[in-house]
């Protein structure tokens, strides 16, 4: 055999060799590895908190199912969370988004963003907290599971080196102008804790005092931080004097030794019910009804107390120590009663916006004027007087064309267009009440167009009474200028006939005249 036969027959029993692998083998080598098991976790809260309470999870769902889970945890600002999700149009990365409050998840559910989930810990979480607060959502799109409360935690120490006051309450910490410098906060643009404490405060001050308080706040603010996790971090680090917070912070601070002091503001705060939910669209549906099931159980509530120093809400959990049950929360905490959830749900976004725009955008010039009335004065009437009375005035003048309108006899198109003109004036009103002033003035000068376009078109008299009149009226001058003629001949004759009368009369007197001077010159010839 030729030396090349020979290396053509190697390299053929080489590749029979190769491909000729046993069936078990084959199968063996086919088949994937398994992938393992995994949930992601969409929440505001910070990941030294988390991770320990993963880290319990994964004890537990192995204890249950006998597999490990790789939990992914994404941490979001409450504020810009929602937006997370709204932007990922029902084709979410996460499974579960949590740890959000009541007007979020309903804005997530009004928008199809969440599938239903009924966890069989349900049953331990109250239909109602505290009287009024939704515990868990009759359809299963949330269920509540913590609680927690909004107000001012200060360090005491700092208070003391810089011979400051405790405060009493938000107008009196923003009003306090000694606090210049020695406040922080988280960003109402990022943190729905931060946006929270500003809700309360504008709930009990009402719109424009609500933001002469927080215009003042943010003169003496020294920096808004992206979560309030981080804010209260610097302030108990001692950074700060002052910081608008949550009580759970405080919680887990006053545990730990650190010299703060919980303030609850003499203005009111408000408690609120923390949720979890299921995303429509998510990517490990089954894995995320576990985790639900975890923060919902037992042990997940224990849990939640000892890595968050948070109050749950499960009926059947006694509470360590140091922890507010919901009674004691409720007997400590005044609550604003001019917060109503479906206002401050509607202007959540104007709010966010209005601070984005206006108080973070231009808080290094109202930290230079803090001081300064007439500028702190001149920026609240241009940033919320001014186009609150803007809106009132355009309403005001597009209902008085409109009223005009209405009194004419219109044109179907002049109809049309009035009727346009009512409705955009009833929308106008609406953003108007909703506090969206400079869209109510936009949409209330559409409705003044509409109308005065409406105006132009009047319903013009017919043609054919016109020269009708004309006819009856050139008849009616013939008539009469005929009537005339004929009257001034009557009289003209009438005159005349009495002319001759009057002649002949005279004629006659005379003939009787000469006749007694001819019978007188008679009788005295007799004589």
């Amino acid at each position: 055999m030729s030396a090349k036969k020979c290396v053509s027959l190697l390299i053929f029993l080489f590749l029979v060799t190769v491909t000729s692998v046993p069936p078990a083998l084959s199968k063996h080598v086919e088949e994937p590895y398994p992938q393992p098991e995994k949930v992601i976790v969409l929440m505001p809260t910070p990941s030294k908190y988390v991770d320990p309470y993963i880290e319990r999870f994964k004890e537990w769902y192995f204890e249950g199912t006998g597999k490990k889970i790789e939990v992914e945890h994404i941490q979001v600002g409450g504020v810009k969370l929602v937006s997370r999700v709204e932007e990922q149009k029902g084709e979410p990365y996460e499974d579960v988004v949590m740890s959000l409050r009541y007007e979020a998840f309903e804005q997530l559910k009004r928008k199809d963003y969440l599938q239903p989930y009924v966890s069989p810990n349900v049953e331990f979480i109250p239909e109602k907290v505290l009287g009024a607060l939704v515990g868990k959502d009759s359809g299963g799109y949330y269920t509540g599971f913590s609680l927690a409360a909004y107000g001012i935690m200060v360090n005491n120490e700092v208070l003391q080196d810089e011979g400051l006051p405790t405060p009493t309450g938000y107008a009196n910490l923003s009003l306090t102008k000694d606090y210049r410098g020695f406040i922080v906060m988280g960003s109402p643009t990022t943190t729905e804790i931060a946006h929270g404490n500003i809700d309360v405060i504008l709930s009990h001050y009402g719109w424009l005092q609500g933001w002469n308080v927080s215009i003042h706040l943010a003169s003496l603010i020294d920096q808004f931080t992206v979560t309030t996790g981080e804010a209260s971090s610097l302030t108990v680090e001692g950074k700060y004097a002052a910081v608008l917070t949550k009580n759970t912070y405080y919680n887990e601070y006053v545990e730990e030794g650190y010299p703060v002091e919980w303030i609850w503001p003499e203005e009111g705060t408000l408690i609120y019910i923390l949720y979890i939910g299921m995303l429509e669209g998510a990517r490990h549906p089954e894995n995320a009804k576990y985790w639900i099931d975890w923060v919902l159980s037992e042990e997940g509530q224990q849990a939640w107390i000892q890595c968050r120093h948070e109050t749950v809400i499960r009926s059947n959990i006694e509470l360590p120590p140091g922890i507010p049950s919901i009674e004691e929360l409720s007997a400590v905490a005044k609550v604003e009663p001019n917060y109503d959830e479906a206002i401050v749900e509607k202007r959540y976004d104007l709010i966010t916006a209005l601070w984005a725009e206006k108080i973070t955008g231009y808080h290094p010039m109202l930290q230079k004027n803090y001081d300064n009335p007439e500028i702190m004065a001149g920026v609240l009437n241009d940033w919320i007087i001014e186009p609150m009375h803007e809106s009132e005035v355009a309403i005001a003048e597009a209902h008085d064309v409109i009223a005009e309108a209405n009194a004419l006899s219109l044109t179907e198109r002049g109809q049309s267009l009035i009727e346009q003109a009512e409705t955009q004036v009833t929308e106008a009103q609406s953003l108007h009440d909703d506090f969206k002033h400079e869209e109510a003035r936009v949409a209330a000068e559409e409705a003044l167009t509409l109308a005065l376009s409406a105006k132009s078109y009047v319903v013009q008299p017919p043609v054919w009474p016109y020269y009708l009149g004309m006819i009856i009226i050139g008849t009616v001058a013939t008539i009469a200028t005929f009537g005339y003629f004929s009257f001034r001949k009557k009289y003209e004759e009438l005159k005349v006939t009495i002319n001759k009368r009057e002649v002949s009369s005279a004629l006659e007197k005379l003939e009787e005249g000469e006749f007694f001077k001819s019978l007188l010159k008679q009788l005295e010839r007799e004589k």
